[in-house]
């Protein structure tokens, strides 16, 4: 049935644009909101709000505020199926001595997807055999995996026996050395999973060009040019008479 113009309604769908809806609601083209909010009833218990084309899901929105990139069913806050970059890494927690005060952490950054394994041990009869998480060989890349030592509790010397290998190492003392040293270890290493695999780290990358109107630019303070310019190479150009209406 047509009502008028480019809308149909075909077995309760509604189109828009298309002559064969294949939703409640199936537009094809642009959609203007001139409101400030867009509310949906979330009574359904598999209710969610996804933005995606034919292959690829950008932004979907579940029931609790969980928000997911490049997937639909955030188990998180955010939850990020990809990459994420950003010019600084860091979180906010509740300050545990003092309810009026948060504590600013930031992550650790290494040009790697970079791995940490760390525990305590003790030796018996001089050594220690130390066991790694049984998915560690998998994960973990068998160059360049180090191990760090740090005694507890008086002093011997330590030393790793032979490779980390079989998802354990061995640490052991000379046989003038402490028999029952105990210890603290750390292991590091970088990812090889098939993700990593796909999407190998790049150190160096070149800045993107971005082009930004003369009015836009002048309009923004000195520190925001120079954030810009810290991510894109900026390419400031003469106003379009279009933009400069706006």
């Amino acid at each position: 049935l047509n009502s008028s113009g480019d809308s149909f309604f075909v077995g309760g769908n509604v189109g828009i644009g298309t002559r064969i809806p294949l939703s409640s609601l199936d537009v094809n083209g642009d959609i203007r909101q001139r409101g400030n909010s867009f509310i949906m009833d979330n009574t359904h218990p598999d209710y969610r709000l996804v933005f995606s084309d034919a292959s690829d899901v950008f932004l979907a929105f579940r029931p609790g505020g969980n928000v997911g990139i490049g997937l639909t069913n955030p188990l998180a806050k955010l939850h990020v199926n990809g990459e994420i970059r950003g010019t600084v890494k860091n979180f906010q927690i509740e300050h545990p001595l003092d309810n009026t005060k948060l504590l600013i952490h930031g992550t650790v950054e290494s040009p790697e997807y970079g791995l940490i394994y760390r525990g305590q041990a003790k030796l018996v009869n001089g050594q220690a055999v130390v066991a790694l998480p049984d998915y560690f060989e998998k994960l973990v890349d068998q160059d360049g995996r180090t191990v760090q030592l740090t005694c507890k509790n008086g002093y011997s010397m330590l030393y790793v026996d032979g490779e980390v290998e079989d998802g354990k190492f061995t640490v052991k003392t000379p046989p003038q050395g402490k028999s029952n040293q105990e210890f603290y270890w750390m292991v590091q290493g970088r990812r090889t999973d098939k993700y990593v695999q796909r999407h190998p780290f790049t150190l160096v990358k070149n800045k993107q060009v971005e082009k930004i109107p003369q009015s836009v630019w002048d309009a923004m303070t000195p520190e925001q040019q120079e954030e810009k310019k810290m991510l894109v190479m900026v390419e400031v150009v003469v106003d379009s008479p279009s933009s400069s209406q706006q």
